[in-house]
């Protein structure tokens, strides 16, 4: 799903109507797609 839009897969979470998304899963056109950005540090 990022990858499909350009978003570095190691940066960011997907997910698909409320789940996470997997790299291999598909979207459709009535989904509701939520990007959550991956935070790290000390």
């Amino acid at each position: 799903v990022l990858k499909a839009v350009g978003f570095n897969t190691e940066s960011a979470i997907a997910k698909v109507n409320g789940k996470v998304a997997l790299e291999d899963d598909s979207i459709k056109d009535d989904d509701y797609i939520e990007v959550i950005p991956v935070v790290s540090g000390g």
